[in-house]
């Protein structure tokens, strides 16, 4: 059927059912009958330069395949011949774009068909109708007893030659002494020397066996010739001359040698049927072929290991020549990923990606190079190079070398990396930072503030004689380590401890996240404090001592109680009656314990200007004792003018509801 001009058919013009007005072939061809011209080596057709050959494995033989030569396909199969003789030039040898899956063998030989060709049998010496045999008989251990006919013929043990008409003849087998011929044996062959009869008498006096006799065979056969593989090849080489479509044809590029004589074996893998053989030469002009090179030759056709990537690259005397090889482990590029390199300072030097690259190869038959390089000229100092992921980052490869072989740094993607270039050392160039280098000649930004600082005030206790850089840690009050212990080294599994003073305000808490130990510091006034532990899965695991306590050491485990503990001089925890209308009322107390305190034996009069007032009785609640001395006639005048007026009122009034 056709659609859109398009006409299915056979377009092998050797198959019986050539369709001329097809312009797609549907692998309908029929080959009955059909032998190819060039079917066998002897009649293999010669390539001219720079041409075009049209054949067709349609029909193709075996006949006079070399099987097994090394280093080419082992049995190639049926196949067409053709030839050439090298001549010095480069050569490409191509089927892309064939109808077929093409596969091609290429064979040298020393003389025409490596010696091999059509073998005509001679004719019989005995002449036509009769039929040469040629006879053995004996070869036992008592040849002296053997006799036998075949017809009229008749012998003892020996050999000879006899002339007999085509048919079928009795062969009588006779032992003298009646124990078979004892290993002996009669063994006819034809004029060819091809075996058509072996006999023996196993045992006995006498035997018999039939000789079929037959003239051999006048058809000529082919004997293959003695080759050398020079290539071999089912597939593309990826070299681009076969396009991605065409990745089941073969092509082959290669300078032939003068005199050599070469057999071209085109093949198919499938489907037999017509393809292009396209045969170019060309002077070869050596040089370098590599278009990043400094000396890359357009010119030339073969390239050779004169290549120099490395001399023009640098401008200036003080440049150092890098090369930047880029490589995608799958062979399609790097799928969006690329490089960029920049001073230290942020400034965007060169970018780039293997898409793009100086130079790049694509082989395989994927959309994309599978390695490449960029040749770049840094001068002596530090850089950064980062090369960002792409959708494929996994993939992604890459290092950087000078031209003495030494990788300067290499990675993957994403990546970022300081690399020193021309003896320049990156490093921390400011001399108050924790990680200065006295040999750093570039600064990479690398300075830390953070691993020395600490206190530098020998009078503090959190003094560290190591620090270099004052943080304004220093504690001039105490030093209070809360040191964190596990069993099982696997943290504290969601438990922690809680710091508190005793009043129940929160100064600090902490855990162990993973491991076995952590210390958490503090720096404390004087006080009582009191530290809680628990919560974790593993409580049993959970072990703790506090550093710094008055008294010593104070440590425990998970529990549910608060441990209360001093943190300065003297006993900062007092442990007492608070309530102030007891007779031992404390106002120093800060844990309190009512069982302490007393409610009885402290009465008395509590009112200073009672006539009975005893200071030293420290009487706490007031009995109704006091007793008080009047000696104003006149109690109510207040302010003592000599009369009861609203004065008196105001002042009395000014003192309600205060407490004695």
């Amino acid at each position: 059927f056709t659609t859109t001009g398009v006409s299915f058919g056979c377009t092998d013009a050797a198959a019986t059912n050539f369709d001329a007005a097809a312009t797609t072939d549907d692998g309908t061809c029929d080959f009955t009958g059909v032998v190819p011209a060039n079917d066998i080596c002897d009649n293999a057709e010669a390539l001219d330069c720079n041409t075009v050959t049209v054949g067709s494995t349609g029909g193709a033989t075996i006949l006079g395949s070399p099987i097994g030569v090394v280093g080419c396909e082992t049995a190639p199969g049926a196949g067409v011949w053709y030839s050439f003789e090298g001549d010095g030039q480069l050569h490409n040898l191509s089927t892309c774009g064939s109808d077929i899956d093409s596969k091609i063998n290429i064979y040298t030989a020393d003389v025409a068909c490596g010696g091999g060709g059509v073998d005509v049998p001679p004719a019989d010496a005995c002449g036509e109708g009769l039929v040469t045999v040629n006879f053995s008989v004996g070869g036992g251990s008592w040849d002296s007893e053997i006799s036998w006919t075949l017809g009229e013929l008749a012998g003892t043990a020996g050999t000879g030659t006899a002339c007999l008409a085509e048919g079928d003849y009795t062969l009588t087998m006779n032992d003298a002494y009646a124990d078979g011929w004892n290993g002996g044996n009669a063994t006819f062959t034809n004029g060819l020397g091809e075996v058509i009869g072996f006999f023996t008498l196993d045992a006995g006096a006498t035997g018999t066996a039939t000789l079929s006799v037959a003239a051999y065979s006048m058809e000529p056969t082919y004997q293959p010739g003695d080759f050398t593989c020079f290539a071999s090849a089912a597939s593309s080489d990826g070299t681009g001359s076969c396009t991605l479509y065409d990745a089941d044809d073969v092509n082959f590029e290669f300078v032939s040698t003068v005199g050599t004589l070469y057999y071209v074996l085109v093949g198919s893998e499938a489907t037999a049927g017509a393809f292009d053989l396209v045969f170019d030469c060309a002077t070869v002009v050596e040089g370098c072929m590599n278009p990043a090179a400094c000396n890359f030759d357009a010119t030339a056709n073969v390239s050779t290991d004169t290549c120099d990537f490395w001399s023009c690259v640098c401008t200036t005397e003080t440049g150092t020549a890098v090369q930047l090889n880029m490589v995608d482990a799958f062979g399609d590029g790097w799928n969006g990923a690329g490089y960029t390199i920049s001073d230290l300072a942020g400034n965007l030097l060169f970018e780039g990606t293997l898409d793009d690259a100086q130079f790049f190869v694509d082989n395989d038959n994927f959309a994309g190079p599978e390695y490449g390089f960029d040749m770049l000229c840094l001068e002596p100092g530090c850089y950064n190079i980062s090369v960002s992921t792409g959708d494929w980052g996994s993939e992604v490869s890459w290092d950087l070398g000078i031209e003495d072989g030494t990788i300067l740094v290499a990675g993957g993607a994403p990546d970022s990396q300081t690399i020193s270039v021309g003896g320049a050392v990156c490093g921390c160039t400011d001399a108050g930072a924790c990680n200065y280098d006295v040999l750093a000649t570039d600064e990479d930004g690398s300075c830390e503030y953070l691993t020395c600082a600490g206190c530098m005030d020998a009078t503090s206790c959190s003094y560290d004689a190591l620090s270099t850089i004052d943080d304004g840690s220093c504690c001039y009050s105490n030093c209070v380590d809360v040191q964190m212990f596990d069993a099982f080294g696997d943290g504290w599994n969601g438990g922690s401890y809680t710091l508190s003073t005793i009043d129940g305000v929160e100064v600090g808490s902490g855990t162990i996240e993973i491991g076995s130990a952590a210390t958490d510091s503090y720096c404390l006034p004087d006080g009582c404090y009191s530290i809680t532990v628990g919560g974790g899965t593993y409580e049993s695991e959970m072990t703790w001592t506090v550093l710094g306590a008055f008294g010593g050491l104070v440590s425990g485990g998970a529990s549910a109680d608060a441990v209360v503990f001093n943190v300065g001089s003297g006993d900062q925890c007092v442990v007492g009656c608070d309530i102030s209308c007891a007779c031992n009322y404390d106002a120093a107390v800060n844990i309190s314990d009512v069982t302490q305190c007393l409610f009885s034996g402290c009465e008395g009069c509590t009112y200073p200007d009672a006539s009975n007032y005893d200071a030293d009785a420290n009487a706490v609640t007031d009995d109704g004792s006091c007793e008080f001395d009047i000696v104003n006639p006149c109690p109510a005048d207040l302010n003592g003018d000599g009369s009861i007026t609203t004065g008196d009122l105001l002042i009395f009034l000014g003192a309600f509801g205060t407490i004695c």
